[in-house]
């Protein structure tokens, strides 16, 4: 996958794929494994959470993301790779 600022393209096509928008629904694609201070906290593929705040790049490109899980929880700087929009 290719990064265009506001699509994601494949690589060696010209299909543009609309990228992520803030409040919208995402899915674990491959498993994350948050770190913070004091514990590391699993969340496994499958997970769905709704989009809270992009974060772009120098050229516009979202680069992470901020996610509110199912069970209310916060994800904070997931790296786009994660996901399926």
């Amino acid at each position: 996958m290719v990064r265009v600022p506001g699509y994601i393209r494949k690589a060696g096509s010209s299909e543009k794929v609309p990228a992520l928008k803030s409040n919208g629904n995402v899915v674990f694609t491959i498993p994350f494994i948050g770190h913070t201070w004091f514990s590391k906290k699993k969340h496994p593929q499958g997970t769905t959470g709704i989009v809270t705040r992009l974060h772009t790049g120098l050229l516009g490109e979202i680069r992470r993301v901020d996610v509110r899980l199912e069970d209310g929880n916060f994800v904070r700087n997931v790296p786009v790779d994660f996901f399926k929009p």
